[in-house]
């Protein structure tokens, strides 16, 4: 039998939406105070404060609360006008200013609210009578900027299809991606990024003759398949074992489709994208036990055997938290976890892209973290610094709209490709002097044509090594 992990997973107390900790000592399980009732959906970070936030329905109204300080936004409180209107949930920073943005779908009426997280203000909105799903978020065009997938039923029965949308503005990018027909059902959602090449890849689930059965399209057109089946629906992607890449959650557990592998046999009927101990893999929780996606053991303690909602990191501490009845899950009495944080907005190219600076897997002592550029020049040059964290507004000297968050100690100049796409490691030496160590990572772009000083900026990186 497994050992289980160095730590406890236990209710914690919150104060607001602060989460304090009650455990004298670790080991045992602490009640927990209720955030009350109506939470239905995490909302990504609408502040850029390094928050995860959340969404309430509170009989009526939506309002969006600061995981940090439990208070609400003014800005994105909203009022149900039909009883079909509902909180369709983060559509990603779709107008890449730094805070994860939101939409609001009436089927009823098939009115589609992009709306900024920032203050609140319309993005962009459309009405299809026949729309009946809006998902996102994933960047398919690589401009920077985060898209959505949108979902139609046709006026002819049992024809539906699906289309994406340009986070910036709501132009097709995409129309009629995949059809259903009376007589064969599919359906199709992104799935994170399964071959590891910066892109998002989808995976189309089929239905044939009572059977489940899915296949993997590589982005960023989605025609090269990666793998055929894999054995039951594709329902959700994580990377759970730590090598960078997604693996795909299906009827019979987590399938690697590149190796062709089930990583662990399953099924599970609950899937969050959940990092109780911080370290970049994804945990799976089985019947109430919560397991390391990255070693497959055991944590001691218990989740809540119900379902449960998977909140993101509510206070900052590089763990994700989950939340049953009002209570909040955490692990305590582990080892500093590392930390990543997104931070600010990106400056606009000459081609109008938003660079964009994404992670693959964490800062951890003695592995490799990936930094990759989206939105960057076609075949054009970028810089990924590194530093320590500042805030420097460049408007005033020729470069409005950029900032620098780096004062930087180093530089590593790159060549995008043919997709404005660039990819930097950062290897961490396994040196535990370095546990706790701040660095901040911002891509620059030069871009004579962009802006009088010549340069764009990505939003940046504040990262702390842990375990």
């Amino acid at each position: 039998m497994p050992l289980p992990h160095a730590g406890l997973v236990v209710p914690i107390a919150c104060l607001g939406m602060v989460v304090q900790s009650l455990l004298a000592q670790a080991g045992q399980i602490a009640p927990g105070a209720n955030l009350g009732a109506g939470l239905v959906s995490p909302a990504g970070d609408v502040d850029d404060d390094g928050f995860a936030d959340l969404v309430f329905d509170l009989g009526g109204t939506w309002e969006v609360r600061s995981g940090a300080t439990g208070l609400p936004f003014p800005a994105l409180t909203r009022v149900r006008v039909a009883a079909r209107d509902r909180f369709a949930g983060l559509s990603g920073d779709l107008d890449a200013d730094g805070c994860d943005d939101l939409v609001f779908t009436s089927p009823g009426t098939g009115v589609a609210e992009f709306r900024s997280g920032r203050d609140g203000s319309l993005l962009f909105a459309f009405t299809n009578p026949f729309l009946t799903s809006v998902s996102g978020a994933a960047d398919h065009d690589a401009d920077g900027a985060d898209d959505v997938m949108v979902g139609y039923g046709d006026p002819v029965p049992g024809i539906s299809h699906v289309d994406v949308l340009s986070g910036r503005g709501g132009a097709v990018l995409l129309t009629r991606l995949f059809q259903n027909t009376a007589t064969s059902y599919r359906s199709i959602q992104w799935v994170g990024d399964v071959d590891g090449d910066g892109f998002v890849d989808l995976a189309q689930n089929l239905s044939s003759f009572a059977q489940r059965f899915h296949w993997v399209m590589a982005g960023p057109d989605w025609q090269r398949a990666i793998a055929s089946n894999g054995g039951g629906f594709a329902l959700e992607a994580f990377d759970t074992d730590g090598d960078g890449r997604d693996e795909l959650l299906t009827d019979f557990g987590y399938f690697d489709p590149v190796t062709n592998r089930l990583v662990w046999s399953g099924p599970f009927a609950q899937a969050h994208p959940l990092d109780l101990d911080g370290d970049g893999a994804f945990d799976v929780v089985v019947n109430g036990q919560a397991y390391s996606g990255r070693t497959q053991t055991p944590f001691a303690g218990t989740m809540p055997s119900s379902p449960f909602w998977s909140i993101g990191d509510i206070d900052g501490d590089g763990r994700d938290e989950a939340v049953e009845s009002g209570i909040v899950y955490e692990l305590v009495g582990a080892p500093p976890a590392s930390i990543v944080r997104d931070r600010g907005a990106s400056g606009t190219t000459s081609t109008l892209s938003r660079p964009r600076i994404r992670q693959r897997l964490r800062p951890r002592l003695g592995e490799t973290m990936l930094v990759d550029l989206r939105g960057g020049l076609v075949n054009g040059p970028a810089v990924a610094w590194f530093g320590s964290a500042t805030e420097i507004d460049l408007g005033s000297i020729g470069a409005p709209g950029n900032h620098a968050y780096v004062l930087p100690i180093a530089g590593i100049a790159h060549l995008a490709d043919a997709h404005g796409h660039a990819r930097q490691s950062l290897a961490i030496p396994p040196t535990p002097a370095l546990l706790g160590v701040a660095l901040t990572v911002q891509w620059i772009v030069p871009d004579a044509a962009a802006n009088p000083l010549g340069v764009v900026t990505s939003n940046a990186l504040d990262l702390v090594i842990g375990h």
